[in-house]
């Protein structure tokens, strides 16, 4: 991590959205943790919009916060 919230208690979470077909950049989803609680984000590109990419993005972030970083509550 090179960069992340000046309160030690919260970190940040940031991953880039990519299309398996090509590589493209699609867009990004992101999560604030505070102990057992995240707040999660996330922006898809018009181009890309309408296909499905959000919820797989969403799900994908919800398991791994449960997961990894013992989140119990998620707000978006």
């Amino acid at each position: 991590q090179c960069a992340g919230s000046p309160d030690p208690g919260e970190r940040w979470w940031n991953w880039v959205l990519r299309v398996r077909e090509d590589g493209s950049l699609a867009g990004y989803v992101q999560a604030t943790v505070r102990g057992p609680r995240a707040e999660i984000a996330w922006v898809v590109g018009t181009p890309w919009q309408g296909r499905g990419y959000a919820s797989e993005a969403a799900q994908g972030l919800a398991a791994h916060l449960v997961s990894a970083g013992g989140v119990r509550e998620l707000v978006a």
